[in-house]
């Protein structure tokens, strides 16, 4: 059967994603462990080349529950059975830091609005993630991040 992830309808910024193993006939809430509550608006990215097998990959960007501030990127590594927390916002830093963005927090007030990730079709350990004019990119499968931009382009 084919797995379909969706935040819950009607309701885009509640941090809950549901889970469907039988095309949509019925749907059971994802737990998300230890970011329940803490999150809000998501948007999910799925690594093409691991659909299909046991360990399809999928990136989620989070808000904060207000629609702020970046809460986390969360990560699955089943299909969206289970997520996994990586740390990705104001308390952690890119491995090129600088002092107009010190941190990896990059919707800029605009969690609500702002939010974009993708992933390499070819390799789920290259993302991309960017919020209020800022990005960055992962090329460990989330581990460590480099600002791509804030702004403008960085040397």
């Amino acid at each position: 059967a084919t797995t379909r992830l969706v935040p819950e309808p009607g309701k885009p910024s509640n941090g809950a994603i549901f889970r469907s193993d039988d095309h949509g006939a019925t749907w059971a809430k994802v737990d998300l462990k230890e970011v329940t509550g803490k999150v809000g608006r998501m948007t999910l990215a799925v690594a093409e080349s691991t659909v299909d097998t046991d360990a399809t990959r999928i990136y989620v960007q989070a808000a904060d529950p207000r629609g702020r501030a970046q809460a986390d990127i969360l990560r699955s590594d089943d299909g969206g059975t289970t997520f996994v927390p990586m740390g990705v916002n104001a308390s952690s830093k890119a491995l090129n830091a600088n002092p107009v963005k010190p941190n990896l927090e990059l919707m800029g007030g605009q969690g609500f609005y702002n939010h974009m990730i993708a992933v390499d079709p070819k390799n789920p350990d290259n993302v991309i993630i960017g919020g209020n004019l800022a990005v960055a990119t992962s090329n460990d499968g989330g581990k460590s991040w480099a600002l791509v931009s804030d702004w403008r382009p960085l040397a």
